[in-house]
């Protein structure tokens, strides 16, 4: 006899899973080291694990914070970070820029490579700022900052030629060390494209608003690629909405160099008010999502915190919209994880599980009897619930035990990789009863597993025994 067990009914949909390669993040580092933001006020004992589904901190750096002299690197702070974080079960991401915006951080890319004969050019104050406000701010010289007097002119920060041979030579030196640090230590999520524009992001909208030759950003995309070959590289949507004097065709032919590179994308402050006559997801160009997200995570950064309207009803119906229309894996925010929760808290929850994948089992089938020395045949529909697929393949076992014994199979032919957002798949495996098992009956249970650690399925959690096996039928063995 054929058994088919609904599994419907042993379904949990509210209880967040604490899975890897998902979920939130926050900005431990934004606009460079040098900019304390958003870790000022941390508290030294604070864990954050009450926070539904945070997954990483994002360093967002700049070039000049990690490489005082051409052939010297120093990571030491940021090394101090992920050590003290690692321990507490988060990984992490990076963008390294080579432009801010803000006089403060004159220089974004290491200002020996400005002083080697870079081409550049400098950025002057728009025409409502007064430059004796920056020294009024910065006086006490507890932030540095470069002289920005060049003959009787002001100027506010250095926006370096990114198509200068010189630029391109160091940058690719850069990728390589940065590579040889991190490409293989499995706490890196991914690396952000961040060498091109305005804060890493693309575009120079607040800069000279002339972009670099299609051909140029090609080898920004391909010298990160070229070096992180074990990591995921995600390039910001502006990179090629952001274009200057540039044909669809162009934009489309370095969107397809970027496909072609297995890059993923991110769009920076969907929530910001400039988008708010966009859809409701305010992401600008969907379509480049529906083609990069089926080889590479997405990202969404939802802007600074205190530049929101603060409409939290309004804010939370874009972020969650635009995490499922833009298939997104990832989201992340800039300020104080508790000042974001006490006003996010449930859009924050009700996305935890929904970002990136989550797993849900609907219904096993095998017969209700299976004889030593024989196989047997189980299947088990499994449906990811969640807006992206997973990008790491996982490991699917079937167990049968009893009190005395237990026996564990693999799914061998199966990939979790291959089930999309809304899609059902049916595992199958035919399991060798060996001829010396004990008759009895036996628990027949199920556990997903990334090496050892147990990617937890939408399951009631009491079904679940201490290994991560999901019991969700049972077997006669004869």
């Amino acid at each position: 006899m054929i058994i088919h067990k609904d599994l419907s009914h042993q379904r949990d949909e509210k209880t967040v899973l604490r899975n890897p390669h998902k979920g939130w993040y926050w900005h431990y580092y934004d606009n460079g080291m040098r900019r304390v933001w958003y870790r000022d006020r941390l508290k030294g004992d604070e864990t954050y694990h009450d926070f539904p589904g945070l997954n990483h901190l994002y360093f967002r750096i700049d070039w000049y914070d990690v490489q005082p002299a051409p052939n010297v690197f120093d990571w030491s702070e940021i090394d101090k970070v992920m050590e003290k974080w690692g321990k507490l079960g988060y990984t992490f991401s990076f963008r390294v820029c080579c432009s801010e915006t803000n006089e403060a951080q004159c220089f974004a890319v290491p200002k020996w490579l400005y002083d080697m004969g870079c081409k550049g050019v400098f950025i002057p104050p728009t025409r409502d700022e007064n430059p004796q406000w920056w020294e009024t701010k910065f006086g006490d010289d507890s932030i540095e900052v470069f002289n920005r007097i060049v003959g009787n002119t002001y100027h506010r920060y250095w926006e370096p030629d990114y198509s200068d041979p010189l630029f391109l030579k160091y940058l690719d030196k850069f990728m390589q060390g940065f590579a040889e640090k991190y490409d293989n230590d499995p706490r890196i999520e991914y690396i952000d494209l961040g060498s091109y524009g305005n804060w890493g992001e693309g575009h120079v909208c607040f800069g000279s608003r002339k972009s670099a030759p299609i051909e140029v950003l090609k080898e920004h995309a391909y010298i990160h690629k070229k070096h992180f070959k074990n990591k995921f590289v995600l390039m910001n949507d502006d990179f090629i909405t952001h274009l200057y004097d540039c044909t669809e065709d162009q934009k489309q032919e370095l969107l397809d160099w970027c496909i072609s590179l297995g890059m993923g994308i991110r769009d920076d402050s969907i929530i910001a008010g400039a988008y708010e006559k966009r859809a409701y997801h305010t992401i600008e160009a969907p379509y480049m999502f529906d083609e990069m997200y089926k080889y590479a995570p997405v990202d969404l950064e939802l802007g600074h915190y205190w530049s929101y309207n603060r409409d939290n009803a309004k804010d939370g119906l874009v972020i969650v919209e635009a995490a499922r229309r833009g298939h997104a894996t990832y989201a992340g925010f800039h300020t104080y994880p508790e000042d974001w929760l006490k006003d996010n808290y449930f859009v924050t929850e009700y996305l935890a599980n929904r970002l990136g994948y989550w797993y849900a089992v609907n219904s096993v089938t095998h017969h209700s009897i299976a004889y030593r020395g024989t196989k047997t045949l189980f299947r088990i529909e499994i449906e990811n619930m969640g807006f992206a697929p997973c990008y790491y393949k996982y490991t699917l076992e079937l167990k049968l035990s009893n009190e005395r014994n237990s026996y564990i199979y693999h799914f061998s032919d199966f990939d979790n990789r291959m089930i999309f957002e809304n899609e059902k798949k049916t595992a199958k495996i035919l399991a060798n009863i060996a001829s010396d098992t004990e008759p009895g009956i036996y628990s027949v249970s199920i556990r997903m597993r990334e090496n050892q650690r147990v990617i937890w399925l939408a399951l009631r959690r009491d079904i679940c025994d201490d290994s991560g096996f999901y019991h969700i039928s049972e077997i006669e063995i004869k």
